[in-house]
């Protein structure tokens, strides 16, 4: 994934280019989407869905150099896991759907 900032920053594409690993449960099995992360348009952050339980979707951002879960939103309504998720280009609210058509926004 490219940050935002990465992509409209007059700096060069190697100062972003430094790899780093997120550990995550995102093993889905072969009946469930599988995960996309997206970020948001304008932000440095990104949301991705999760297998934990109580079901959540989990917000990543910057933190002293390295991305770490910053947030993470369950509740009654996310009932099942949300493999595909975005967020509004310019409203402060984040949708998380999965693959049976249930769209949960927040």
């Amino acid at each position: 994934l490219t940050p935002p900032s990465a992509l409209s920053s007059p700096h060069s594409k190697e100062e972003f280019a430094v790899g780093q690993t997120i550990k995550h449960d995102n093993h889905t099995g072969r009946w469930l989407s599988t995960f996309m992360a997206r970020w948001h348009p304008s932000m440095d952050i990104f949301v991705v869905g999760s297998m934990q339980k109580p079901r959540r979707l989990q917000f990543f951002g910057p933190c002293k150099g390295a991305f770490k879960l910053q947030a993470a939103v369950s509740g009654d309504t996310v009932s099942a896991v949300s493999s595909r998720n975005c967020f509004h280009r310019t409203e402060p609210v984040a949708a998380g759907g999965n693959a049976s058509g249930r769209v949960v926004i927040f």
